[in-house]
């Protein structure tokens, strides 16, 4: 038998077809089983004759020898990764392996690949199915695996937030619901997202259609629903810029005091500060009267200060 395997693996690596043959994967299956049965063995007191003998038929077979001799040599390294697998101390194998590659050799090792093949899969599984708890504990598992880390990373935190949007989805705390919505754009692939959005839209582009016209009051019929979700509050903003705004230029077209329109504009000043909105409506008042509208005075505000208790029914009411 020892000329056989000493003389086949030779010739498997010159001719790489041979490796296909039964043979090959005899002496193959035969050198893991021996192999095994060596790694067990070695870890018991005068385990290494008992080594020796098994593996004697592998005698002079040089990438054979090589791991004989790593086992040997590296006894204790295997003894620990064993005893860090047990524990699933897996940032402590993998800085192990980066010392000790031989380890890759060991079933053992395949075994652990295969453990991080099917935790990925039951992680991916669980946040698809809702099962959040447990596919953020499964995630968890692979962020000791480096090749796995960044993707177990991204699916926890993808998790983490598809529990708390759900837990807030129970609660029917609608404000933390859009807040999550604005912060992190994903959960627009998912039903209840898209639905609470294409309702804020619905109710947006209704108030856009009053605003145009300067109706604050219907303006505001359409968006109160949402006058308590901090996250719209720059939108809401931006609709009732427009509403002012029309007020303002059809103050201006149709005659209304200059002293009003001062104020008016005053105002607006005051909500959102000086953009090219009023410069143009300042400029157009200006013209129309032949005289100079002072704002000189304003206290500027800002759209991104602008809250809902702040709207007015006319912007050049005193």
């Amino acid at each position: 038998d020892e000329k056989k395997y000493s003389l086949a693996y030779p010739l498997a690596n010159q001719h790489p077809h041979f490796k296909q043959s039964d043979a090959y994967r005899y002496m193959e299956n035969a050198w893991h089983i021996q192999f095994n049965k060596a790694k067990m063995v070695l870890l018991h007191k005068d385990g290494d004759d008992k080594v020796r003998r098994l593996l004697s038929d592998f005698k002079g077979i040089s990438e054979k020898s090589i791991l004989i001799q790593e086992l040997f040599e590296q006894r204790t390294a295997y003894t620990l990764f064993k005893k860090k697998l047990a524990n699933k101390d897996y940032i402590a194998i993998f800085n192990l392996l980066e010392k000790c590659p031989f380890i890759k050799e060991f079933d053992e090792y395949d075994v652990l690949i295969d453990y991080a093949d099917d935790t990925y899969i039951k992680a991916q599984k669980a946040i698809e199915e809702g099962d959040y708890t447990n596919g953020i504990k499964y995630a968890g598992e692979l962020l000791g695996f480096p090749d796995l880390r960044a993707d177990a990373q991204q699916m926890m935190d993808r998790a983490k937030v598809l529990q708390s949007f759900h837990q807030a989805s129970i609660e029917r705390n609608m404000g933390k619901m859009y807040e999550m919505i604005g912060r992190f754009p994903f959960l627009l692939e998912y039903k209840e997202a898209r639905q609470l959005e294409d309702d804020w839209c619905s109710h947006q582009r209704l108030a856009e259609k009053y605003a145009a016209k300067g109706d604050v009051r219907n303006t505001v019929l359409s968006l109160e629903d949402f006058f308590n979700i901090k996250s719209k509050y720059m939108s809401i903003g931006i609709v009732f810029q427009q509403a002012y705004s029309a007020q303002l230029a059809m103050a201006i077209r149709s005659g209304v005091s200059s002293v009003r329109i001062q104020h008016g504009l005053l105002k607006y000043i005051s909500f959102f500060g000086k953009d090219e909105h009023v410069e143009n409506l300042i400029g157009k008042a200006s013209k129309q009267r032949d005289e100079n509208i002072n704002v000189n005075s304003a206290k500027e505000g800002s759209l991104s200060l602008f809250r809902p208790t702040m709207i007015i029914d006319d912007i050049m009411e005193r």
